[in-house]
């Protein structure tokens, strides 16, 4: 048998697929309606990676089957462009944001159609068009007139290399997974009022919380590095 070559087949079939417009999904339709998408993928790397593939193949073997059971799938990609990963990726290569973001969609976009993802481009979006971002801000204002969205200090694993908030998966053994960086250790500022409710602040490694508690009920920690805040509530 002869050997499988896909740069000789697959070109050809996908040139058909998208001439024929076999995934646009129409706006009206007897069929009901289905709508599906995947995570969208930061443009903030020349291409796309295994793992991206993991999970568009789960969202596009959903689609299709929903496709086979006769539903009008409306299955959009769209792509976050905003953010710090597009910008640290530019910083690192040297080349503006708008570009670079440019330039690694029209990859990811490519590699999509390689792997024959059945997605409706007509149907794309980007986190960066207006046209998008004027409703995500329309929702967070909404949030916030409820009362759903606020501000508020919290601890957080802040990379100062990144310049990004890291999860707990994204720290091993106290280092950021992707730099090195080791997180910030007992570089911290101590911040807190004094008995006439004055703001002043004592620097060094050597100020315990035992000598905290002599001083004041409450205590902000401000790390000297990256300026991460944790509030505290001194009991003595």
């Amino acid at each position: 048998m002869k050997r499988y070559n896909p740069t000789e087949i697959e070109p050809k079939w996908q040139k058909q697929w998208a001439d024929d417009a076999r995934y646009k999904a129409p706006d009206a339709s007897d069929k009901s309606k289905y709508y599906i998408t995947g995570m969208f993928p930061y443009p903030s790397g020349a291409g796309m990676h295994t793992g991206h593939f993991f999970e568009h193949s789960i969202v596009d073997a959903e689609a299709r089957f929903r496709r086979a059971l006769g539903y009008n799938v409306a299955y959009p990609m769209g792509f976050d462009n905003f953010g710090l990963p597009a910008e640290n990726y530019a910083i690192k290569t040297g080349v503006s944001p708008q570009k670079a973001t440019a330039d690694n969609i029209a990859n990811f976009k490519n590699q999509l159609n390689r792997v024959g993802a059945s997605i409706d481009w007509s149907r794309e979006v980007q986190t960066s068009d207006p046209g998008y971002y004027k409703w995500t801000q329309w929702i967070f204002l909404k949030l916030l007139e409820k009362g759903l969205a606020y501000e508020s200090n919290e601890p957080v694993n802040w990379c100062p290399v990144d310049k990004t908030v890291l999860s707990n998966e994204d720290v091993e053994n106290g280092k950021c997974e992707r730099c090195g960086y080791d997180k910030c250790v007992d570089a911290f500022e101590f911040h807190h009022k004094d008995k006439n409710e004055k703001d002043f602040t004592i620097s060094g490694k050597s100020w315990s919380f035992e000598r905290l508690k002599k001083e004041a009920d409450k205590c902000i920690l401000v790390c000297s590095n990256c300026h991460r805040e944790i509030h505290y509530e001194l009991r003595k």
